[in-house]
């Protein structure tokens, strides 16, 4: 999503300066403002990322412990996004391009570095955000 001419980190520094944005890697903030809504969001991408098969929503679901409506409409962004494919029997699979895979692998890497300040940023997108 693009503000006024402005990615959503560009949003985020000029509100809050380096107090959120210096902990973690520029790719983890990139991919977390354009990808990444909730910490749970996250997690759900990096299960998915972790399975070597196809899942539907109600296998997804009883992984995350988690109800269907919450779990489709992510997975529905993500393959939007390029980040996981849908067959025609609605199964999931983790299926970025290089780029894509490139931040989503850095994310995951931060994430279980610094799990607090990704937690603390994905947090502050929102607020930041509605606050411009």
């Amino acid at each position: 999503m693009k503000l006024k001419g402005k990615s959503n980190f560009d949003t985020l520094k000029a509100n809050f300066g380096d107090r959120i944005t210096t902990d973690i890697s520029t790719t983890a903030k990139e991919f977390i403002t354009q990808h990444i809504n909730s910490v749970w969001q996250l997690e759900l991408l990096l299960l998915l990322k972790s399975c070597n098969n196809s899942m539907n929503i109600a296998e997804v679901s009883r992984m995350m412990h988690m109800e269907h409506s919450a779990i489709d409409l992510s997975l529905q962004a993500f393959a939007l996004s390029g980040i996981l494919s849908i067959d025609d029997d609605q199964r999931y699979r983790y299926s970025p391009n290089y780029a894509l895979s490139n931040s989503i692998d850095e994310t995951a890497r931060m994430f279980s570095e610094r799990r607090i300040a990704v937690i603390n940023f994905i947090y502050a997108v929102p607020a930041a955000i509605s606050n411009d």
